[in-house]
């Protein structure tokens, strides 16, 4: 049945490709295979915050199938830089917008839970997979702030030096005085 008779047969799709997929007819990512193709698996902190006191990838770089093993001193040391910040904006008062740049891995520091670490590039995705499980990765665990609440509080550990009080920029857009205004005559709130 294709997605035409799939229509006759009284069945709706939500999306034009459903049937496609949902039929096993479907080519995913996973899917497309060339000749040579490596495949790279992310090694990512467990942590929320932490610094990497000591990373040993020997037996990750030594695992079956492995060609490389890239950290951020790779990424450095062939010219790569930070993600940049998509936007920028000035904060209530003016104020250019506290930007603290994300490194494609981390160096010393993490700071969220998926944080990419490491790469590993191996001939076969099972391969990457398998040997970044042989990663022997020490942290040393810092006090989190896993909530925008938790990251605003007195006291709260500072994620990023270049934004102090974990604040990039207060933005506000609008009119007070009218939301104020017709939050006040509004029957429910």
């Amino acid at each position: 049945m294709n997605a035409n008779s799939a229509a006759q047969a009284g069945v709706a799709y939500a999306r034009t490709e459903d049937h496609r997929l949902i039929t096993g007819q479907g080519q995913y990512t996973a899917d497309v295979h060339y000749p040579g193709m490596l495949h790279l698996h992310v090694i990512r902190s467990m942590h929320a915050h932490a610094h990497i006191v000591r990373m040993d990838l020997s037996a990750v770089a030594a695992a079956p199938g492995v060609r490389w093993v890239m950290t951020a001193q790779d990424i450095d040391a062939h010219g790569g830089q930070d993600l940049p910040n998509a936007v920028s904006v000035k904060d209530r008062h003016g104020e250019a917008q506290r930007v603290a740049r994300m490194p494609v891995l981390a160096r010393d520091t993490v700071r969220f839970v998926g944080q990419p670490i490491a790469f590993v590039i191996a001939d076969s995705p099972y391969q990457a997979q398998d040997a970044a499980d042989l990663a022997d990765i020490e942290f040393d665990l810092l006090e989190a702030a896993p909530t925008m609440n938790a990251a605003l509080r007195t006291g709260a550990p500072v994620l990023h030096e270049a934004s102090p009080g974990n604040v990039s920029a207060e933005f506000e857009a609008g009119d007070r005085a009218a939301v104020d205004a017709a939050f006040a005559k509004a029957a429910h709130t």
